[in-house]
């Protein structure tokens, strides 16, 4: 009976120690998953803060993604915008050298005629930009969604809405301008300028030539004005995506932060809790051994 406490102190500690080399064994394994998956979190309950903060970052991730797609959009349909009305505006100065030249008082009636008839053609092209489009939707219609902005007699046929895209959260820009033409009716429409250049010139007379560059002029205020107003439109648009950008690179560290393992730490654990793991299992098998004296009474 005078070896019983000590084989119950040696049973209590075998225990004790087979109990920490199971603790010692499942902290490896789970350092050996952090480094074999790259990832902090597997599932919910591996961190339940983390998890969190993780579907946090991750919505407002998503959010930063859609924004910047929103710009992208409205930049390429900015840049549409911005390329027609460099074409409009070359066509319009096209037309106004020819109706300087109209005004040469030796030009004869057949010569001004044929000025009145390129003019013509030029404001069918105009039309033609005019009517630009942009997914199947006329780019100047406003929210119309109509495939065309321009009848044939330059009636406008949009609204005054211009289409916007959400580029931020709260901030929503424009991506075009409406009417950049003129509205129907006004006498700085400037395709009832031109067919009344056009008319006028078609008699041969150069009577109405100064009268018509002035309202030429007058129209072609409106449209330098609405490409202005377009170019300006694009470099803001360019500044919130790129805004954006910084954004969602921000976010994808924070992502990583709380996602993504510590390779070099966690790899220093590994090897230090490999090292604990080794020396305990041997400190167990030392402990463990059996003798004579278990088996006596």
């Amino acid at each position: 009976m005078t070896f019983l406490p000590s084989r119950v102190a040696d049973s209590s500690l075998s225990s004790s120690m087979i109990y920490s080399l199971a603790g010692d064994q499942n902290n490896l394994v789970n350092l050996q998953q952090l480094l074999a998956s790259g990832n902090n979190i597997s599932k919910p309950s591996d961190n339940p803060v983390g998890i969190t903060n993780l579907l946090g970052v991750q919505t407002s991730l998503a959010r930063s993604n859609q924004y910047i797609v929103n710009a992208s959009d409205g930049l390429s349909l900015l840049g549409t915008a911005n390329s027609t009305m460099s074409t409009a505006m070359s066509t319009l100065q096209q037309v106004r050298s020819l109706l300087v030249s109209a005004g040469n008082s030796s030009m004869s009636p057949q010569a001004v005629q044929a000025i009145g008839t390129q003019i013509q053609g030029l404001t069918n092209a105009l039309l033609g930009s005019a009517n630009t489009q942009y997914l199947g939707t006329a780019i100047f219609s406003g929210t119309t969604g109509s495939a065309t902005a321009y009848d044939s007699s330059g009636n406008y046929l949009g609204n005054a809405t211009p289409q916007t895209r959400m580029v931020a959260p709260g901030v929503s820009l424009p991506a075009t301008v409406t009417s950049p033409f003129g509205a129907s009716g006004s006498p700085t429409n400037m395709f009832v300028v031109l067919n009344q250049i056009v008319s006028h010139l078609s008699t041969g007379s150069t009577a109405n030539v100064q009268s018509d560059l002035g309202n030429f002029d007058t129209a072609f205020s409106g449209v330098e004005t609405a490409a202005a107003q377009i170019g300006s439109q694009y470099q803001e648009m360019q500044t919130m995506q790129q805004q954006m950008t910084y954004n969602q690179q921000t976010l994808n560290t924070q992502l990583g932060g709380i996602q993504n393992v510590d390779v070099a730490a966690v790899s220093t654990q590994y090897q230090q809790a490999l090292s604990n793991y080794q020396v305990a299992l041997y400190a167990a098998s030392k402990v463990s051994q059996p003798s004579l004296a278990t088996y006596l009474p």
